[in-house]
């Protein structure tokens, strides 16, 4: 987990001055600061796909052992995340998204950081792997 160094008020307020606009007093307000810091960095906002009902989204390219889905309309707003069929059906792949016309944001900074020779031997499955693996 992430935490933030303790923080100290040096401007001579201490945690009994009470700031009326806020009803809180100044050392007060640096916690809060701080815990919604920590919420932001550790949770962060995630984009989550289960709900979708099934019916309405029939994106099961490959044979995997359980309903997972790729949800094309969501790609944008998941960066790639929303590839999740792929993701099952090849779990070790650094690549969400498999296909050219699959919008993966993770896949275009890897990519270009392999470019820049910063990443190296990134894993993706091949063209008999993903063969062998299609539904159908």
């Amino acid at each position: 987990t992430f935490t933030f160094p303790a923080q100290e008020h040096k401007l001579g307020a201490g945690k009994d001055t009470f700031d009326p606009a806020t009803g809180k007093s100044p050392g007060e307000l640096i916690e809060l600061d701080n815990e919604a810091r920590r919420l932001v960095l550790q949770r962060g906002p995630k984009v989550d796909l289960r709900p979708l009902p099934e019916a309405i989204i029939p994106g099961r390219p490959y044979d995997t052992d359980e309903e997972s889905r790729n949800v094309w309309p969501l790609s944008l707003l998941s960066f790639g995340e929303s590839w999740h069929n792929n993701h099952h059906a090849f779990p070790s792949s650094a690549y969400l998204g498999l296909e050219w016309w699959q919008v993966d944001f993770g896949r275009y900074t890897i990519r270009s950081l392999q470019w820049l020779g910063l990443v190296r031997d990134v894993r993706r499955p091949t063209v008999e792997q993903r063969k062998a693996k299609r539904s159908g």
